[in-house]
C-alpha cells in the first residue's frame, strides 16, 4: 500500500514537472512606467531612441516590439559590498550600467517603461571560488560553465547591485522633452 502511494506521488510529480515546461528566458524586472497620452507610437519610439542616446550607445532596437537596449557602460566606482575580499582590498570596483526602454501601445495611449541597473563585476571572486566548487559538481556543469566553449564576454560575472533611478529619471525627462519638440 505504501509503495502504491509512493509510486502515484512520484508519477504526479513527474507529470507536474513535464507539464509545466522550462523557460529559457528570465523575465526582466519592472522599471519606471510613464504614460505618454496623445502621442503616436512611432513618434514616441523616435523620441525614446533619442533620449536613450543621450545616456547610452544603442546596442539594439526594435520598433515592432518597442525595445530599445542601451549598450552597457563600464566605469570604476565604490559600492558597498557584502564580500570580505572586496572590503579588505578597499579598492574601487568595476561597475556597469545597463538600460532598457520598452514602449507599448495601450488603450490610454503609449506607455514607456525605463529601467537602469547598476551591476558589479565579480568575475575575479567567482574564479577564486570556482576551483573549490568545480570538483563537487563537475558532472552537472555544461561545457560553457567548464569554459570549454564560452567566449570571453560569457565568462564575465556581473552581480546586480541596485537600480539607478536618477538615470531613469534623466531618460524619462529627455523622452518628454523630445516629444514636446515635435
Amino acid at each position: 500500500m505504501n509503495k502504491k502511494i509512493l509510486l502515484s506521488g512520484l508519477a504526479f510529480a513527474t507529470c507536474l514537472i513535464v507539464g509545466s515546461g522550462c523557460a529559457n528566458t528570465v523575465a526582466r524586472p519592472k522599471g519606471q512606467v510613464v504614460g505618454l497620452s496623445e502621442v503616436e507610437y512611432s513618434a514616441a519610439f523616435e523620441a525614446g531612441l533619442a533620449a536613450m542616446r543621450e545616456q547610452f550607445a544603442i546596442e539594439g532596437q526594435d520598433e515592432q516590439s518597442g525595445e530599445i537596449i542601451g549598450q552597457p557602460t563600464v566605469y570604476s566606482g565604490e559600492e558597498p559590498s557584502e564580500r570580505i575580499s572586496t572590503s579588505l582590498r578597499g579598492a574601487k570596483v568595476q561597475l556597469r550600467r545597463r538600460a532598457w526602454l520598452h514602449l507599448s501601445r495601450g488603450p490610454e495611449g503609449v506607455a514607456a517603461e525605463v529601467r537602469v541597473d547598476i551591476e558589479r563585476r565579480d568575475t575575479q571572486d567567482y574564479q577564486m571560488y570556482e576551483g573549490i566548487l568545480a570538483a563537487e559538481d563537475l558532472r552537472m556543469r555544461t561545457p560553457a560553465e567548464r569554459r570549454d566553449t564560452a567566449g570571453p564576454d560569457r565568462r564575465e560575472v556581473w552581480t546586480f547591485i541596485r537600480r539607478d533611478r536618477q538615470t531613469e529619471e534623466l531618460i524619462i525627462r529627455a523622452l518628454r522633452e523630445h516629444l514636446e519638440q515635435r
